[in-house]
């Protein structure tokens, strides 16, 4: 249920590792902005969910461009986001209180489609996920590693 933090507005700061075979990242994430869009075409009704945060880069095991650890960061929030969706798909449950959104924006939409009080949800239900992470200071770190390993010393 990873995913579920990065939509929960509450949110005030939360750390997410980025770990690849080169390299180890950690940002902090602050600012957390959500947006659940209902795309309702005739009875067919999808979600585009969109999230933007702001971070602080706080831990850079090895160089790294910036723009590269932004991209694997949102790459990995996109992800995490889409198997919390996909758990809950698997045990009938609305994680992300999508239903909602349609009930409260589209109510006429809802009502021709739900079914026990909530929209029935599919794998494609989910027609898109955005995110957009803005690395908002980073200090030092954009110049070297902020740890070294044992065998740097």
């Amino acid at each position: 249920m990873k995913g579920l933090k990065w939509l929960n507005e509450d949110l005030k700061r939360e750390e997410i590792s980025i770990k690849e075979e080169s390299a180890s990242v950690s940002l902090l994430i602050d600012k957390l902005k959500v947006k659940k869009k209902v795309v309702v075409t005739g009875r067919d009704v999808r979600f585009q969910i969109s999230v933007e945060v702001d971070a602080i880069l706080w831990e850079l095991m090895h160089p790294k461009k910036l723009k590269d650890v932004q991209n694997a960061a949102e790459e990995t929030m996109r992800n995490e986001i889409k198997q919390t969706f996909l758990e809950g798909i698997k045990t009938n449950t609305d994680v992300y209180r999508l239903s909602e959104e349609v009930y409260r924006n589209h109510l006429k939409t809802w009502q021709a489609v739900e079914k026990n009080g909530k929209v029935p949800l599919t794998e494609e239900s989910l027609q898109s996920i955005s995110v957009k992470i803005k690395l908002i200071h980073g200090g030092e770190q954009r110049k070297r590693p902020t740890l070294h390993s044992q065998q740097s010393r």
